[in-house]
């Protein structure tokens, strides 16, 4: 059937406006929900979200019904709002005009944030002992976050400003949604494998509902079994989420994450290039300071100076040769003379110098006899003489020990 009707864009939202307005359930409605996205307007407004885990409405308190409320709710919060439905004309947005606000506790997005935070803390997970550094100079960055949407383009911005060579991998995931926790999780595991010096998780600013999965555990166990330093870039600065606690560094923003990552390349080339002055200085005084010394000695080695130093040298090495001749000499004499002293002690001690004498040496098989009382009838022995060596024979001996040849 043909549309037979034309509209503006403004005509067609105040009929819808008015449309609302008139429905009777409309007009006083109790709702339940979440609240997300708080904001206090500099006015005294109060803008905020009401959610559950499948949808989402526009809560507009104005100055007046905040005052008598008392009180601003926080992210979070499970609430229940009494107001009229309507649709915001100009922005064709439905919401409600909340007349009334009663606090029912935490919110269930709240109280599982709770849960899984007190579990962790208890194990340990969010000590700053464990937090592994990140790398100065790395080799390669590896990037978990939508494949779509500003927050790859921001990162990737930055890093190729601040080091246009910069090896980046991108893995990509969902960041929101029924089946985004899993995929991290497996994202995070897969690029653990792949040499990366420094993982950035990342995504946008949301609601509540929007950053829970940065809440789950399932995504808070894969940061905590990662080698890999992994940094934190999840939502606004003021967002907060487990995957904060337990990551290594929390960026305040993505872009952050890319700045804290990214060395400057033109700063190492700054740093290289103060480096290389330093040196140079250095070597310079160095050579200052070795040229002054060979200056200050020069004048000891050319010259007079150093023929006087020659000759100074000379004559206490001809001093010194003097001595030792002489010591070597009186050391020889000194030998000399206990040599012969010696010579004489032994002469005097030999027992052939005795045959000169006139005595005789007697022998048996080779052996120097000098007891009669050791030879017997019929031993061979030798005489030794003055003159020469006779043999003999042992014929017979008395009981008073003489023997007779």
């Amino acid at each position: 059937m043909a549309a037979n009707i034309t509209m503006t864009v403004s005509q067609l939202n105040e009929y819808a406006a008015k449309l609302i307005s008139r429905d009777f359930l409309l007009k006083d409605v109790r709702v339940s929900g979440e609240a997300a996205n708080v904001k206090l307007h500099s006015s005294g407004h109060l803008y905020m979200s009401l959610q559950d885990p499948d949808a989402t409405v526009r809560c507009f308190v104005p100055a007046g019904v905040l005052a008598d409320i008392g009180f601003v709710p926080d992210n979070g919060e499970k609430l229940l709002v009494t107001g009229a439905a309507s649709v915001y004309a100009p922005g064709g947005q439905f919401q409600i005009v909340v007349r009334g606000l009663e606090r029912k506790g935490e919110g269930e997005l709240m109280r599982e944030f709770m849960r899984v935070k007190r579990r962790l803390e208890a194990e340990g997970a969010f000590d700053e002992a464990i937090k592994k550094p990140i790398p100065a100079l790395p080799k390669r960055i590896g990037i978990i976050t939508s494949e779509t949407g500003a927050v790859l383009h921001d990162i990737l911005t930055v890093a190729r400003r601040r080091f246009p060579k910069m090896n980046l991998l991108l893995y990509p995931a969902r960041v929101q949604g029924a089946h985004a926790a899993g995929e991290l999780a497996e994202a995070l595991d897969a690029m653990d494998r792949m040499h990366c010096s420094v993982l950035i998780l990342a995504r946008g600013g949301g609601s509540v509902e929007d950053l829970s999965v940065f809440n789950d555990e399932t995504v808070a166990r894969a940061i905590m079994r990662c080698n890999t330093p992994v940094v934190s870039a999840i939502g606004h600065e003021t967002d907060y989420t487990i995957a904060d606690f337990v990551a290594d560094l929390r960026a305040p923003t993505p872009s952050a994450a890319a700045e804290i990552c990214t060395p400057s390349y033109s700063d190492l080339i700054d740093g290289l290039q103060l480096y290389e002055e330093t040196l140079s200085e250095l070597a310079a005084y160095q050579l200052r300071l070795q040229r002054g010394r060979l200056e200050h000695v020069l004048p000891w080695l050319t010259g007079e100076a150093m023929t006087r130093r020659i000759a100074q040298a000379s004559e206490r090495l001809s001093a010194c040769s003097r001595q030792l001749v002489a010591l070597v000499d009186g050391h020889m004499r000194s030998a000399a003379g206990a040599l012969r002293e010696h010579d004489a002690v032994l002469s005097s001690l030999n027992p052939l110098a005795m045959l000169e004498r006139g005595y005789a040496l007697v022998e048996k098989d080779g052996i120097a006899v000098a007891d009669a009382d050791v030879l017997k009838a019929g031993d061979i022995i030798s005489i030794r003489m003055r003159g020469g060596k006779v043999s003999a024979m042992i014929r017979d001996g008395g009981n008073n020990g003489e023997q007779k040849l």
